[in-house]
């Protein structure tokens, strides 16, 4: 827990036109209401919850949301049950490797997943295991702006592709001539 605070707090939230920030703006407000709402539920059934990086004093312009971890999370959480798409991290403990998948894929969403590891053999057969469309090991989302990689989910996070030859192949209308 240590390192992922340490490693927060040098997160950078601003603009970001000059590539000097980590995390930008959400793009509507009903967008950062969801991730207060998130957060205050959160908050509200147990979850620990620390400030992480530095914001930016002169953001009056956008629908910027400090970043936050919250400890404790657990399946009542509104964010372990919605995607947030905000600067919201939740740590929930587990015991054994088994138990992280089963809470992992207790989920009726499956976007995307990471597995941080120093072992990336155990890594590369956790992964196997999770319910999601793009899984990546010590690394998030890099692959959505791959173009050659299809991107889509699991479950109700969706079933098409974008990106890739079979995302390409969602957006032709195959004809057959006999």
């Amino acid at each position: 827990m240590a390192e992922i605070k340490r490693q927060g707090s040098k997160l950078r939230q601003g603009v970001g036109t000059s590539y000097d920030v980590e995390i930008g703006s959400m793009t509507t407000e009903s967008q950062q209401k969801l991730v207060k709402t998130h957060l205050e539920d959160a908050t509200s059934k147990g979850g620990l919850v620390t400030e992480v990086g530095t914001v930016d004093p002169e953001l009056s312009k956008g629908f910027f949301h400090r970043p936050y971890l919250v400890e404790n999370v657990n399946s009542e959480m509104l964010m372990m049950q919605e995607e947030t798409f905000g600067p919201l991290l939740g740590i929930q403990k587990f015991s054994t490797i088994e138990e992280a998948i089963a809470l992992a894929n207790d989920s009726n969403l499956g976007l995307t997943a990471s597995v941080w590891t120093t072992d990336k053999k155990k890594g590369h057969l956790i992964a196997s295991k999770l319910e999601a469309g793009t899984i990546t090991i010590n690394d998030h989302l890099m692959s959505h702006g791959m173009a050659e990689t299809p991107w889509g989910g699991f479950k109700e996070s969706g079933f098409e592709r974008t990106h890739g030859e079979i995302g390409l192949e969602a957006m032709t209308q195959p004809k057959v001539r006999c």
